[in-house]
């Protein structure tokens, strides 16, 4: 900040504010210039305050100096030495009632999710609007929303909370040679049929790395990411927002699937012939049933499911019940072993059950063999159709050792993608 500088009678003084150090807030300094003599009174320690004593307090110009500087001085405690000022003493509990309350658009949720009370969560949040002076929420109907003060409060207070963890987790590593935790969010088949081994490689190599997997859909998973209940996402693309990091990792083909006796599949599973079809989709709101749902429309067709269901298992089962066909992701029927090649040993074609593009027998197609259950035929679509999986991050995540090693075992799902 300037200095400013006043002439009274025969004294002269300057205020300055005086930082020691980039980190530290600036203090104040008046520096006095009576009868040829430099006196300084200051906060700052590269200075050495003169008692005030010394001044002649007769002097007008002096007696005006010294209160003007107590001004200063007071403001400066308020502001950064006591209690509260708000740049010391932030209470991390505060902060994480406050987001929970706007996360959650109730103070009786946020209680709930915090193990707390609600009058204890309502006075966190009343002390944390006193502390800045500000309302930060407000009531609209029965939800608590944030004001425009609390919407800038909210981003700084996830940065404060991911630096807080990576602290926690830098700290647990020193103390116990721990890798940390890392949360990871996928959906049912991903954690089913491509996740398993690098998971097993993962525990052997790393046996103090602890990994969490939570289940969901896409939006649900990059709704965790955002707010940072979740480290690393394996999603089906597209992702939107610019505050997260995409690697696809992996191209995913979808085929249609009866039950082995149907034969309700023709030799060329098209949009036209599967619209005419009964069948069995994935619920409305999947990243999925979105990219299936735009090849019909992008040839002109619109299916007419008789269900929609939220688990691909489960529509499997269905299925092979007998209820219909379906479009699910191949590798939930076929497959794959560690090269990219089918169970059955033959190499990733894609064609139909026989390998020729023909339907072939129901124990020749690839089928989900279970013990009591029905068989399933799989066979490719025309045109073929894919969905892409990705790994998703936040942009600003610190990326601590235990979740860069998860992340580059994931990238080996890159083997998987087709080729050309």
């Amino acid at each position: 900040m300037a200095g400013r500088e006043h002439e009274r009678r025969d004294c002269r003084y300057r205020f300055d504010w005086h930082s020691t150090h980039r980190s530290t807030p600036p203090a104040p300094v008046l520096t006095v210039r009576y009868a040829s003599c430099d006196i300084a009174l200051s906060r700052s320690p590269l200075f050495h305050p003169e008692p005030i004593s010394r001044f002649h307090e007769h002097n007008y110009a002096v007696s005006i100096a010294i209160r003007e500087y107590l001004l200063f001085d007071a403001m400066y405690k308020k502001n950064f030495e006591t209690d509260s000022g708000p740049m010391r003493g932030l209470n991390l509990d505060q902060l994480a009632a406050f987001t929970q309350v706007i996360e959650l658009g109730s103070f009786s949720a946020a209680a709930s999710r915090l193990n707390l009370t609600q009058p204890a969560v309502s006075q966190q949040v009343r002390q944390l609007e006193e502390r800045f002076g500000l309302r930060l929420i407000e009531r609209v109907g029965r939800r608590a929303t944030p004001t425009e003060a609390g919407i800038a409060l909210l981003a700084h207070a996830h940065n404060i909370e991911m630096a807080v963890a990576a602290t926690l987790d830098a700290m647990a590593q020193q103390s116990s040679g721990a890798l940390g935790r890392v949360r990871l969010g996928t959906g049912s088949t991903a954690l089913l049929y491509m996740l398993p081994p690098i998971l097993r490689d993962l525990k052997q190599r790393f046996p103090t790395l602890e990994i969490s997997v939570n289940t969901g859909n896409t939006v649900d998973t990059l709704k965790a990411l955002a707010e940072n209940s979740l480290d690393l996402g394996l999603v089906v693309v597209p992702v939107t927002g610019r505050s997260f990091s995409v690697t696809p990792v992996s191209d995913d083909e979808f085929v249609a699937i009866e039950a082995a006796d149907a034969n309700l599949l023709p030799s060329r599973v098209t949009p036209a012939a599967l619209a005419k079809l009964p069948m069995l989709l994935d619920e409305p709101n999947s990243q999925s049933h979105r990219v299936i749902a735009d090849w019909f429309r992008r040839h002109g067709q619109t299916p007419k499911p008789v269900m929609q269901l939220g688990s691909v298992e489960t529509i499997k089962e269905l299925v092979g019940a007998g209820l219909g066909c379906a479009v699910v992701p191949r590798i939930a029927v076929a497959g794959k072993s560690g090269d990219g090649r089918s169970n059955d040993g033959r190499g990733h074609d894609g064609k139909g059950t026989d390998g020729k593009g023909g339907r072939g027998s129901p124990v020749a197609g690839n089928p989900v063999v279970s013990e009591g259950k029905p068989l399933l035929r799989w066979q490719s679509l025309s045109p073929r159709l894919y969905r892409r999986i990705a790994l998703v991050m936040r942009r600003d995540k610190v990326m601590h050792r235990g979740l860069r090693e998860v992340y580059n075992a994931l990238l080996q799902l890159k083997k998987q993608r087709r080729s050309g």
